[in-house]
């Protein structure tokens, strides 16, 4: 989407026209560094912290950012929520990461490979981790 939103910037000139570049403040020597899309990315982080983008979730992140170009529209509840799930599962590694991490701490402690596999076995057979490889 950051990539989208650079080529409008770099292609279509009245993008700088709108209220969320325009109002920005930059440091003309920081700018002036910059070349190529580079700078159009260094609009696009400006943007992003003065909308705090990053702290909304889902949909809602992208399109807070879309709606400073009036490129926003309106998502159905069932998409908003689908493009959610698919976000959280994204981050399954970190879950996967956690339970070896778990896993290690509870057999550090002297609990045991089987208390380690009978934790698993809970974990998988309530539904709380599941179809993992």
């Amino acid at each position: 989407m950051r990539l989208f939103l650079a080529r409008w910037l770099e292609n279509e000139p009245s993008a700088f026209d709108s209220d969320a570049v325009q109002k920005l403040k930059v440091r003309i020597c920081d700018y002036e560094k910059l070349q190529g899309e580079e700078r159009y990315f260094f609009i696009l982080d400006r943007i992003e912290q003065e909308t705090v983008a990053p702290l909304k979730v889902g949909v809602k992140r992208y399109e807070v950012l879309l709606e400073q170009f009036g490129l926003s529209g309106s998502v159905e509840a069932g998409v908003q929520r689908d493009l959610f799930e698919l976000n959280q599962v994204r981050n399954c590694s970190c879950i996967v990461r956690a339970v070896g991490i778990v896993g290690w701490s509870m057999h550090a402690r002297g609990l045991g490979s089987n208390s380690v596999a009978s934790w698993w076995s809970a974990r998988t057979r309530f539904g709380a981790i599941s179809n993992i490889p």
